[in-house]
């Protein structure tokens, strides 16, 4: 029997018992190791084992009780893999176990060989993430991910032969050192290679949980990337410094910079957020609501 860790919201949404303020539409699901990840990121609560992954529990769930419910009002499965023995061929069984449950498929995983990447293809999975994390060669050294920086952005260029281009988006950590020219030139150059950008502001691995970066300029980086999602360059509206220019404020529909951006139907609610102090806002109502405040915290109205 294969047990899998969900998060808690998908939990709840599965048994019918969520109540919060933006339902998840996507089954988050992760893989299961007793002692977490073998990896040693830094800023990653599952690189100290516990049931934790960003601010939110994941419990533990048995993949059979997941294969045998009813999977309604749910658009995507998002599967996330951990480093521990095994765990591609692991992914692989989950991956066929829940393709015959008519729900489109997204893998997130650290850099594997190519033939996976194909066999997960054929297997269903129409969506890769690549857990990049660190802006800089840099930063990575500092963050202890578990293989070079060069091998995520060649990991990356094969993900995209094997899926096609923005159908790859690569996970980045928004706070954990990057000066704003160096993630600008980055977003470049993951958008000019045909893969996209699902941004993720640091979190606290340590009780209270704590968001860590300055929201005004995560509110100009989701900007910058949704500038690149709808075939804009940053340097058009923003200096090298992320200080919008006059430019940024003629474009209309900005404000989906907001939302969570990710695979279709990604809204991870909460996972790196309290609901009073949102980051990613997880549905267009709750960003409505919220609308003036987003644009002052990007310094885009006073």
């Amino acid at each position: 029997m294969i047990t899998l860790r969900i998060s808690q919201g998908s939990l709840d949404a599965l048994r019918g018992a969520y109540k919060g303020l933006a339902e998840p539409r996507t089954l988050y699901l992760l893989q299961y190791s007793p002692a977490g990840c073998a990896a040693s990121c830094t800023f990653c609560a599952q690189a100290r084992g516990g049931d934790r992954l960003g601010r939110i529990p994941w419990p533990a769930i048995s993949l059979q009780e997941i294969v045998s419910a009813g999977l309604e009002g749910f658009t995507r499965i998002c599967l996330q893999t951990v480093l521990k023995p095994g765990f591609l061929e692991e992914a692989a069984l989950i991956v066929k176990a829940l393709s015959g449950k008519g729900v489109p498929i997204s893998l997130a995983s650290t850099p594997a060989p190519t033939y996976w990447l194909e066999e997960m293809k054929r297997l269903g999975v129409d969506f890769l993430g690549v857990g990049l994390d660190a802006f800089t060669p840099r930063i990575h050294l500092k963050a202890s991910k578990p293989y070079p920086w060069a091998t995520y952005i060649d990991y990356t260029r094969r993900a995209l032969r094997v899926f096609g281009p923005g159908h790859v988006y690569v996970h980045l950590v928004a706070g954990l050192g990057e000066t704003p020219s160096e993630a600008l030139r980055l977003l470049d150059m993951l958008y000019g290679m045909g893969a996209r950008a699902a941004l993720f502001p640091l979190v606290s691995t340590r009780r209270p949980w704590k968001t860590l970066v300055d929201k005004r300029y995560y509110r100009r980086l989701q900007l910058a990337a949704w500038l690149l999602n709808t075939g804009r360059r940053p340097s058009d509206f923003f200096t090298e410094r992320l200080e919008p220019t006059e430019k940024l404020l003629g474009i209309k529909g900005l404000e989906h910079a907001f939302l969570t951006q990710g695979c279709p139907g990604c809204n991870r609610p909460f996972y790196t957020e309290r609901p009073g102090d949102m980051y990613n806002y997880p549905s267009p109502a709750l960003l409505g609501k919220n609308l003036e405040a987003a644009m002052r915290e990007a310094g885009l109205k006073r």
